[in-house]
């Protein structure tokens, strides 16, 4: 049969490397032996050398999780201080990577309390101790979510960027977008307000798919940014102020908040005198903003751009979320939360083993934006990209399939939903979502 070598970095160096563990060090050791841990059960003598191990620098011991009670008694047997550092890596270099760390004497019972099997390598020596210092994969101050599996249920075009931020932090992603963007039912409105631009003192933006959505059809009427040169723009998220930088624009009015409240609090304090405000939005948005703008007296034209869908379901990923195989939920916008509980609604029930709709079941928000992750560290320069922002329907108590399985941490799955945020508030995380609850 043909084949071929690929050649590749071996566990026995790599799972130690990502535990903090260098195989060889100058302050400890200057070489190392790669041992198999599984010797042929069928014979009753070994061909290990033990003698020459026990004075060996380094051991490595693969595929040994098993056999590591005999492995330790025949090394201290034949003269390996039993107090010797070990540890075991269990599935190296993986997102789900866990150790254990103890003497040879005692590796065995640190494994069993931490329940690791295989596969896993076990290092025998001195290097061991490097790992309270050199431990960087799976450390918890700078992968907290290491282990963890995220479900990210932003659009597609959009999940990326939260995707990446969470696996910066150690998570597992899965993707499974709830949402869509669909054209508009009817250009129509939105036409003409764009012929009629230099009419509105001013243009409020919710997302940046808006923003996008809104110049493609401006430049489809042949025209392009000057057309706004009457307009005073606000913009709800950074991500939308971003979206209007790459055009050539600036914001005038960028909320703290990233919410439609907190445009209404802000232009409150401007002298609107009667204004014309213009919304291009997405059309299943939220009142509150027209309305509350109404109220102070302005004239408001709501014109969809783009149309919020739900996305084809994935009987896969939400089968595993049934199962209890998801840890986390992140939702980014009220219509996420709608349209994945619409996408397990429709789902067949199954036996309490394949989760089980359960009337009156509720789901609990276990995070508010960032609130759950750590404030400390390298996550801190990453939280803009995490959570979620706007007025999400998941502040309240949301129907939700109960699951009698639960995740790989025990737990049934958490909900990170949105919040408030204010840019002088550290503790609270968001991503740029848009503040018409479609992000």
């Amino acid at each position: 049969m043909p084949f071929e070598v690929v050649p590749g970095v071996t566990s026995a160096v790599a799972a130690p490397a990502y535990a903090g563990i260098p195989v060889t060090h100058r302050d400890a050791t200057s070489s190392f032996t790669v041992v198999t841990g599984h010797e042929d059960p069928g014979r009753d003598d070994s061909h290990l050398d033990w003698d020459s191990l026990a004075r060996a620098g380094t051991l490595v011991f693969l595929m040994g999780v098993g056999n590591l009670p005999r492995i330790a008694a025949r090394l201290i047997a034949h003269g390996r201080p039993a107090e010797t550092p070990a540890a075991a890596i269990e599935w190296g270099t993986w997102p789900r990577q866990r150790a254990a760390t103890g003497t040879l004497a005692d590796l065995h019972e640190r494994i069993a309390e931490a329940g690791i099997g295989s596969p896993a390598t076990i290092v025998i020596g001195e290097v061991v101790r490097l790992r309270e210092r050199l431990r960087w994969f799976d450390d918890p101050a700078r992968k907290p979510l290491l282990g963890r599996r995220v479900l990210v249920t932003r659009a597609r075009a959009q999940a990326s960027e939260l995707s990446g931020a969470l696996e910066d932090l150690g998570a597992t992603t899965v993707e499974l977008p709830a949402i869509r963007f669909a054209a508009p039912d009817d250009y129509a409105p939105l036409d003409r307000a764009i012929a009629g631009l230099r009419d509105y003192a001013w243009v409020i933006f919710t997302s940046a798919n808006g923003v996008g959505r809104f110049f493609d059809r401006l430049r489809a009427a042949g025209q392009d940014a000057r057309a706004l040169a009457n307009a005073r723009l606000v913009a709800i998220g950074s991500g939308t102020a971003r979206a209007l930088e790459e055009r050539g624009l600036r914001a005038d009015i960028v909320p703290e908040r990233f919410i439609a409240e907190a445009v209404v609090e802000r232009l409150a304090r401007e002298d609107l005198g009667g204004a014309r405000v213009l919304i291009p939005r997405a059309s299943e948005a939220r009142d509150v903003l027209p309305r509350e703008l109404a109220r102070l007296g302005v004239t408001v034209d709501v014109v969809p751009v783009y149309r919020t869908v739900q996305a084809p379901p994935d009987p896969a990923t939400l089968a595993a979320l049934a199962a209890g195989e998801i840890d986390v939920v992140t939702f980014t916008s009220s219509s996420t939360v709608t349209n994945l509980l619409a996408m397990l609604q429709a789902e067949p029930t199954g036996g309490d083993e394949g989760g089980r709709r359960t009337d009156g079941a509720r789901g609990r928000v276990d995070a508010l934006g960032g609130r759950w992750w750590p404030a400390s560290g390298r996550s801190r320069r990453r939280r803009r990209a995490i959570g979620g922002c706007g007025s999400i329907s998941s502040r309240r108590s949301i129907p939700f399939r109960a699951s009698s399985r639960r995740s790989s941490t025990g737990q049934r799955p958490r909900l990170t939903g949105a919040c408030n945020r204010r840019r002088d508030n550290p503790s609270c995380a968001t991503a740029d979502t848009s503040g018409d609850g479609n992000g």
